[in-house]
Order: structure tokens, then sequence, then C-alpha cells
């Protein structure tokens, strides 16, 4: 029980936080995190309980989830995106997961199986999403703080957390083997901190909320 409280714990200080600020976010595609967030929220504790308490896998709810989880990332970044192409490309990429996923869960990995195919190519898109953000962001010749930029914690919460993901998933089917982790402690370490750094990002992004300045 404290387990999964102690797991869920970032996403609630996240979604406490969306919601006092709610009024004050900018720009207002922002106030999107609040329903987000107690989506996600439902869904992990959910996940968690059912497989604590009826010891069966969760892993359909967690396949049911992927495409809500990375569909709302890449909508905020189309909202974010000011090029037409960068827009085009949070678009395309967006339409490859989900035909990537529906093809997924029905041919290869099923319902029942955790999709990391699908989970792989979602974090991939996502961090080139990211890197196409900060290049945007880097080469403007906008006069903006960066670290009042909520869009700037998002991304960069969302790079942390999807590429440590993608290493761990890599090293997963060698951790697991080997028997380097029989008991899942180093993987919980890993999730916490990944779920540390990416809902710690989103409260931040709440909080300096700012709207960009433009030179005179």
């Amino acid at each position: 029980m404290m387990k999964i409280l102690i797991g869920l714990m970032p996403t609630l200080i996240s979604l406490l936080t969306v919601i006092l600020f709610y009024k004050k976010l900018h720009p207002a595609w922002l106030r999107l995190f609040f329903y987000f967030l107690v989506f996600t929220l439902a869904v992990d504790a959910g996940a968690a309980f059912y497989s604590q308490y009826f010891k069966k896998s969760n892993h359909l709810i967690l396949n049911i989830y992927l495409p809500v989880n990375f569909g709302f990332y890449f909508l905020l970044f189309f909202k974010a995106f000011e090029r037409r192409s960068f827009k085009r490309f949070a678009s395309l990429a967006f339409i490859l997961f989900i035909l990537f996923y529906l093809c997924d869960i029905i041919f290869i990995e099923g319902f029942y199986y955790f999709n990391i195919y699908s989970f792989c190519l979602g974090s991939i898109l996502i961090v080139l999403c990211c890197l196409l953000y900060f290049m945007w962001l880097f080469t403007s010749d906008r006069v903006m703080n960066y670290f009042k930029m909520p869009m700037f914690w998002i991304s960069t919460g969302l790079l942390f957390f999807y590429t440590g993901n993608l290493v761990q998933m890599s090293l997963m089917k060698y951790i697991i083997d080997n028997g380097l982790d029989p008991g899942s402690r180093i993987y919980d370490f890993i999730m916490v901190t990944l779920n540390v750094l990416l809902y710690g990002a989103f409260t931040i992004s709440f909080i300096c909320n700012q709207a960009w300045r433009k030179p005179r």
C-alpha cells in the first residue's frame, strides 16, 4: 500500500499544483493538464491496486492508456510548435504511433502483454519532438527567459523521462536473463526517479508560467 502511494505522489502533487494555478495558466491549452493528470492518476492507481490485490497482470490497463498518454503529448507539441513543418511532424508522429500501436496490440504483442514496441516508438517520437522544440527555442531571435517558460520545463521533463525509459527498456532483457534485479528494486528506483523528474518538471511549469515577450 505504502509503495503504491509513494509511486503516485509525484502525479498527485502535479495535479494539485495545476488546480491551484489553473486560472493563471498560459497558454490556455496548458489547462488540459488538469484532465490528463486526473485520468493518469486514476489509471495508475487502478492498475497498481488491480495488480496488488488481484495478483494479476495490469498490462491491459496500461496498453489502453498508451495512446491517450502519447496522444496528449503530441497534442502539446502541436500546440507549442509555431513552425508549420514542426506542427506537421507532430501530427504525422501521432498518426504513425497510432497505426503501429494498432498493429502491435492486434498482431504482435497482444492486449495482455505490455506493448514495449509501441512504448519505445512513442518514446523516440516524443524525444524527437523535444529536440525540435529546443532547436527552435535556442535559435529563436525572441527575448525569452527559458526558466520561466512552461513548455521549456515540460519538454525537459519529457526528454529525461523518455530517454531514461528507452535506456531501461533496452537493458531490461539483459537484466532479467542474468538475474541482476531479482526484487525489482533497481527498476522501482529508476521509475520513481524518472517520475519525480517528469512530474516535478510539470509542477515547475505550472508555477513559473509567463507569456513570451517579443523583442522591441
